[in-house]
């Protein structure tokens, strides 16, 4: 019953939106998933030019990437699209974990290309290999890049970023994993409106806009460092 997409193996993947016989198997997942390349937009729009010299300065195009891959994914529900949309979060932990060890002062930047080839393009062919490989390793980055950009000093708007990011992210966690055990589950008219993903990926993408910022402030203070 998922209309275009029956031909494809459906991913044993569940959460609370029900499936509908049509293009957009998910309506609710898929329409909130553009929440992602909005966020790039607001990035790119609010950026300067000298901005997308830096490590980060290419996080926007990267984020378009992860939504488009989200998008397809919940709107086909298919197993094969569901690894490569774990696959594109990889590119966003990757980038983001090498951008920070960049600006941290862990790695120099001549090493940044060969850090993203190794923490971005080569773990996403994870989940291809085991899907729970896939989920650990985006944890496991996703820890480490919030760990680094934790030790960014207090008081300074980079670490005011990183708290709105937090204060966004954490909620949104703990309403995917209640989406995913089936609980806080809305029905009837909300099935296909407001759903706990629904709002992981506006909370997520808003998050990644923070994160962001966070970052590049950090960024900007080593490049104009004597």
């Amino acid at each position: 019953m998922r209309g275009p997409w029956s031909g494809f193996e459906r991913t044993a993947l569940e959460t609370c939106e029900p499936d509908v016989a049509g293009w957009i198997v998910h309506p609710a997942e898929t329409a909130t998933a553009l929440a992602y390349l909005v966020a790039a937009f607001l990035i790119w729009t609010t950026s300067r030019p000298e901005d997308r010299q830096l490590p980060i300065g290419r996080f926007p195009a990267v984020i378009v990437v992860v939504g488009l891959a989200s998008v397809l994914f919940h709107a086909s529900f298919a197993a094969t699209l569901q690894r490569v949309d774990l696959a594109a979060i990889f590119l966003v932990t990757g980038y983001l974990l090498a951008a920070t060890l960049v600006s941290g002062g862990f790695i120099g930047r001549r090493a940044f290309p060969r850090a993203v080839l190794a923490f971005a393009g080569a773990c996403a062919l994870l989940p291809f290999l085991r899907l729970w490989l896939g989920f650990a390793g985006v944890a496991v980055q996703s820890v480490a890049v919030l760990m680094l950009l934790r030790r960014r000093p207090v008081g300074s708007a980079a670490s005011s970023d990183y708290t709105v990011a937090v204060t966004l992210i954490l909620p949104g966690v703990a309403l995917l994993v209640l989406d995913h055990a089936g609980m806080a589950c809305q029905g009837d008219g909300l099935a296909h409106v407001l759903q706990p993903h629904a709002v992981w990926h506006l909370l997520s993408a808003a998050a990644l806009f923070f994160i962001y910022r966070a970052e590049r402030e950090v960024e900007r203070m080593r490049v104009t460092m004597p």
